[in-house]
C-alpha cells in the first residue's frame, strides 16, 4: 500500500467519524451503543481492580517472608555459638 493512499484512507476516516459525531450532537443521527463492549470494558475495570488488590497483597507478603527469612538467619547463625562447650 501507498504512503499517499494510507494517508488518505486514514484522512477520509477520521473525516466520516467528525462529521458523524457533528452530526450526532445536532441530534439528526442516532447514536448508537455497543452494549456488549461497555460489558467488556466494565469486566475490563473490575479485572484490573482485583488485580490491583492482589499485587498489593502478595507485595506485602514477599516483604513480610524477607522479613521472617532474615529473623530466622539470624536466629541460626547465632545458634551454633550457643551450642559450643568450651
Amino acid at each position: 500500500m501507498e504512503p499517499k493512499g494510507a494517508f488518505a484512507k486514514a484522512f477520509q476516516k477520521t473525516l466520516n467519524r467528525t462529521k458523524a459525531k457533528v452530526l450526532q450532537n445536532l441530534g439528526k443521527a442516532d447514536r448508537t451503543t455497543d452494549e456488549q463492549f461497555e460489558e467488556h470494558v466494565a469486566n475490563f475495570n473490575k479485572q484490573q481492580t482485583m488485580a490491583c488488590k492482589l499485587h498489593k497483597e502478595m507485595k506485602h507478603y514477599v516483604t513480610c517472608r524477607r522479613v521472617n527469612l532474615n529473623g530466622l538467619n539470624c536466629t541460626l547463625l547465632t545458634l551454633p555459638s550457643g551450642l559450643v562447650i568450651p
